[in-house]
């Protein structure tokens, strides 16, 4: 059994019960459901932040937790080919802290201005017999319009692989965080474990020839990678991990469970064509980072 779910979390129980459940709604599916009206394609995701949370509480920072709330659905919206348009947020917690609340708040205002959408509303909920004391919990809501649709069937053997830098963890694995590091090492470390997930905002633009794009969220790299791909296999071109995967390698993760875990160093991929690749990587502030076999 992986450390992973041993810490409590089953991907691949829950990606088990998605299956199933897009057997009885079939329109389930991708990072982002797709609504048609007037011949407009509009997208729609949810997403939260996780236990990334627990140690935002903590650590009493919060600010970068509402830009992870925006990016973890925004980028959703990116990856499936959607411009983003507008966002809601759902705010939970036992008792309203206004420090807490207006921090969070924060983020959430900075990061729709960065990925170019409204903040159109929302709900903050007090539930003193969910939350104890400075617990909250967050959920994300965003729509986008569909400007450049990606397909897996397009992408063919010999296509090259684009990452884009992450600024770390982003929002995912804190489970396993928080159980292999103790109270100590996660304040030791708090400023790389809560740095905000990057918003990719300049992805959605046809000079940019894409032929697939993954957001590298839960599952990590070997998720993305087959949501990228599909059926077909990569080679991942060596590269140096950033320092936060080599410190919780060192806690006892190994690289081959990273990888079904956390991003280890690159927050998007993506396909296209051999000759375009290194003229997207330059235009697009991104590295050919391997190949399809």
């Amino acid at each position: 059994m992986g450390l992973y779910k041993k810490s409590g979390v089953d991907v691949e129980k829950a990606e088990s019960l998605v299956e199933k459940l897009k057997e009885k709604y079939p329109s389930i599916g991708g990072y982002a459901g797709v609504y048609e009206i007037d011949g407009v394609g509009l997208a729609a995701t949810c997403d939260g932040v996780g236990t990334k949370i627990k140690l935002a509480v903590s650590a009493g920072k919060h600010r970068g937790i509402g830009i992870d709330l925006v990016a973890m659905s925004v980028n959703d919206l990116i990856a499936g080919g959607a411009r983003p348009l507008f966002f809601l947020d759902y705010f939970a917690c036992g008792k309203l802290r206004e420090d807490i609340f207006s921090q969070v708040m924060e983020g959430i205002r900075e990061a729709t201005e960065k990925a170019g959408c409204l903040l159109l509303g929302g709900e903050t909920a007090e539930m003193p017999g969910m939350y104890g004391g400075e617990d909250y919990d967050l959920a994300g809501f965003a729509v986008g319009k569909v400007e450049q649709p990606f397909d897996v069937k397009k992408v063919e053997s010999g296509d090259k692989i684009l990452g884009w830098s992450s600024s770390g963890v982003h929002s995912n694995g804190f489970s396993l965080i928080r159980d292999v590091f103790s109270d100590k090492e996660l304040k030791e470390h708090s400023d790389m474990l809560l740095s905000p997930t990057v918003i990719y905002d300049n992805l959605i633009n046809p000079r940019f020839e894409l032929k697939n794009l993954a957001h590298v969220t839960g599952g990590g790299m070997e998720r993305a990678l087959k949501r990228l791909l599909g059926k077909k296999k990569a080679e991942i071109f060596d590269y140096d991990i950033p320092e936060i995967f080599r410190i919780i390698e060192k806690k006892g993760v190994s690289l081959e469970e990273m990888k079904k875990v956390f991003n280890c160093g690159w927050g998007m991929i993506a396909v296209a064509e051999p000759d375009n690749a290194e003229s997207i990587a330059r235009s697009a502030d991104a590295e050919v980072i391997g190949r399809v076999l």
